[in-house]
């Protein structure tokens, strides 16, 4: 059965603003299929808003049983930032409360997660196989307690790119510029990933391979109204698969109400 995919990036506790534009895009654009790649939680000063972590896991729950039960196929993989809290060991970025921190592994683990997905001929992960990482059986199944061991080496497996002991990350870690590009499998030329901030999508080649970055909903914060300021334009990717390609799908991610929206969510008062 020929269907439609739609790929998206990392949401970093914003699914309440998120997922109705892929829902819109989904029925826009007849997709049967949506691929999350990784990073539901952490947020800039958000460590001990343990409401919000909660809230955001909860849409995103529900939201998957909803498409579900119309008979969508929703795939969750695992983020570097979602690993802490399935092997139980907090990061400085991780939520700071012990009691939520427990609540939100019961939610991620409620998503099903799993490590990699193959899409025909493209690779999907969260940040990507570099040269020397093996793709796995057990990284397209869903995760359980029995893969705690791997997820811990997953979650320790920091490049230098990122500031870690390795040559290359793990395939949730991997910077996208200085490890995934620079150093590519040759065993995996084409890949989707997420983790790397990117300002949009773009299916123009920018190495000789076809490796290709989603992070699009990222934004940085600062200490000045209105807090928040966009780095991606919220670009989606679309696979096709009866022409076996893909497209790049703008979005209105980057407007005012969108950081309105944020702010309320967060209980900020935006006094811009």
């Amino acid at each position: 059965m020929l269907i439609k995919t739609l790929l998206v990036g990392d949401l970093h506790l914003k699914a309440e603003l998120i997922l109705p534009i892929v829902e819109s895009k989904m029925q826009e654009l007849d997709c049967q299929q949506v691929i999350f790649l990784g990073d539901y939680v952490d947020d800039w000063d958000q460590q001990r808003n343990t409401d919000v972590y909660l809230r955001d896991l909860d849409f995103l729950i529900q939201w998957k049983e909803r498409m579900t039960d119309n008979g969508l196929h929703i795939i969750n993989l695992l983020g570097n930032h979602d690993a802490p809290y399935l092997i139980d060991e907090p990061r400085a970025y991780s939520l700071q409360i012990y009691s939520g921190f427990k609540l939100v592994r019961d939610r991620l683990n409620a998503l099903d997660l799993q490590v990699a997905f193959q899409l025909d001929s493209f690779l999907i992960s969260h940040a990507g196989y570099c040269w020397g990482q093996e793709v796995e059986a057990r990284h397209f199944e869903a995760l359980t307690l029995a893969d705690i061991e791997m997820i811990s080496e997953l979650e320790d497996h920091v490049g230098i790119g990122r500031g870690g002991r390795y040559w290359v990350g793990s395939p949730i870690w991997a910077d996208y510029n200085l490890e995934l590009t620079s150093q590519p499998n040759p065993k995996y030329l084409k890949q989707i990933v997420g983790h790397t901030p990117r300002q949009n999508v773009n299916l123009d080649a920018d190495n000789q391979y076809e490796i290709y970055g989603i992070d699009t909903f990222s934004m940085s914060g600062s200490g000045d109204a209105p807090y928040y300021k966009f780095i991606g334009d919220g670009s989606l990717l679309m696979y096709d698969d009866q022409k076996e390609d893909l497209t790049a799908v703008h979005t209105e991610w980057q407007s005012p109400e969108t950081t309105d929206k944020l702010l309320a969510i967060r209980g900020i008062q935006n006094n811009n």
